[in-house]
């Protein structure tokens, strides 16, 4: 028997459509609510180069080291998450 994920914080309501078909990739609420951080950041308007340090300041309650974390430690799978890409 799994057991059940803890459910993240909620973002935009098409944000978290999005991204919950990915949770069950992710083992960690960490890493889910580090994925809606990302996307957030890469879809808030900016004329400048989105480093990782701006999208954690852009993204309210983000967190440079645990977005850092996410994107270089999480778990990723790129077969198993361009599956799923429509």
């Amino acid at each position: 028997m799994a057991t059940p994920r803890k459910p993240t914080a909620p973002t935009a309501e098409a944000i978290d459509r999005f991204c919950g078909d990915f949770d069950d990739l992710f083992c960690r609420v960490a890493e889910r609510t580090a994925l809606r951080q990302y996307l957030i950041g890469l879809l808030l308007p900016r004329e400048r180069n989105k480093t990782l340090t701006e999208l954690a300041a852009l993204v309210p309650g983000a967190d440079r080291q645990r977005l850092h974390h996410f994107l270089h430690d999480a778990p990723w799978v790129p077969d198993a998450l361009s599956v799923r890409v429509p």
